[in-house]
C-alpha cells in the first residue's frame, strides 16, 4: 500500500523570530484553514430549492412538472429545473473551500487613493521595529502596456505584504480572491501560482484597485476580514518551521530567478 505525503503549509515570522508557542497563536490573525462551514453564504444556503423540496426525487418533480404542463394546456416546450440542488453541493466549490486557506487581515486597516495614483494608509497596530502588515505597490510600468491591451487602465497595484516566509512541502499553490467569504472586497486579487522554482518566498498577496475619477475614496478592512484565499491542489496543513529555510535561498539576478539556494 502506497501512502501519499501529506501537504504543509510551512511558515515562521521573519523579525522577530518568534517561537513554535507564540507563533502558532499569532498565524491565528494571518491565516486559517478554510472548510465549507467557514463561509457563511455556503453555511446558510440550503441543499435544495425551496420550491422542490416536496418532491422525493427529480423524476418525481419532473412527472408533476409535465402533468402540470399538459393539463393546464400549456404552450410551448416544458422547461424544466435540470436539478433539484443548490450551489452548495457544487464540487468545485467545496473543493476552493476545503482545500485552501484563508488570507486575513490581521488589524483594522484604512486604505485611501487619490486620483492622481497615490495613496495613504494606517492600521490599528504599526510597530515599525516589526509591522503586523505592510502595503506597497508595484509601479504602474511593471503592469501598463498604454495600447489596445492596457487591462489594469484605471487601476492601481496594491500588495499586501506578510511579515512571514512560507513554503510548501508537496504541492504548488495559487491564490485567489474570497469570493465565498468576501465577495465585496474592494481590491482585486490578482491570480498567481507558486511553484516549487519560487519556494520558499515571502507571503504577500498582489491586488488591483480601482483609481477614482476624482478627488479621493477611502477603505476600511476590518481584522479578521479574509482578503483572499491560498488554494492547493490536495488538503494543506499549517506548520510551524523551526528551521529558518529562506536563509539559504540566493537569488542571481534582478529578480527574473533564483539559483545556489538549498531548500530542504
Amino acid at each position: 500500500m502506497i501512502f501519499k505525503k501529506k501537504n504543509y503549509f510551512e511558515y515562521y515570522f521573519k523579525d522577530p523570530f518568534f517561537d513554535k508557542e507564540i507563533s502558532e497563536e499569532r498565524v491565528k490573525h494571518y491565516l486559517e484553514e478554510s472548510t465549507p462551514k467557514s463561509s457563511g453564504w455556503w453555511k446558510t444556503l440550503k441543499i435544495h430549492i425551496d420550491m422542490a423540496l416536496k418532491f422525493r426525487s427529480h423524476i418525481d418533480y419532473l412527472k408533476n412538472y409535465q402533468t402540470t404542463h399538459l393539463e393546464e394546456k400549456t404552450e410551448g416546450t416544458p422547461n424544466p429545473l435540470m436539478s433539484l440542488k443548490t450551489a452548495k453541493s457544487c464540487p468545485a466549490i467545496i473543493d476552493v473551500l476545503s482545500n485552501s486557506l484563508l488570507l486575513k487581515s490581521p488589524v483594522d486597516i484604512v486604505f485611501t487613493i487619490s486620483s492622481d495614483e497615490r495613496y495613504v494608509w494606517n492600521s490599528s497596530q504599526y510597530d515599525m521595529a516589526s509591522p503586523a502588515i505592510d502595503i506597497v505597490t508595484h509601479d504602474k510600468i511593471q503592469l501598463r502596456t498604454y495600447g489596445n491591451n492596457d487591462i489594469f487602465k484605471n487601476k492601481m497595484n496594491i500588495k499586501f505584504h506578510f511579515p512571514m516566509f512560507v513554503r510548501t512541502t508537496n504541492s504548488p499553490y495559487i491564490f485567489l480572491p474570497p469570493t465565498y467569504h468576501n465577495p465585496d472586497f474592494p481590491f482585486t486579487v490578482i491570480p498567481g501560482t507558486v511553484t516549487k522554482r519560487w519556494m520558499p518566498n515571502e507571503l504577500n498577496i498582489n491586488t488591483m484597485i480601482n483609481i477614482p475619477k476624482t478627488g479621493t475614496k477611502t477603505y476600511h478592512i476590518k481584522k479578521g476580514e479574509v482578503i483572499g484565499y491560498i488554494w492547493f491542489p490536495e488538503k494543506t496543513k499549517l506548520r510551524w518551521s523551526k528551521k529558518r529555510f529562506q536563509e539559504g535561498v540566493i537569488f542571481d539576478n534582478w529578480g527574473s530567478g533564483r539559483k545556489g539556494g538549498k531548500q530542504s
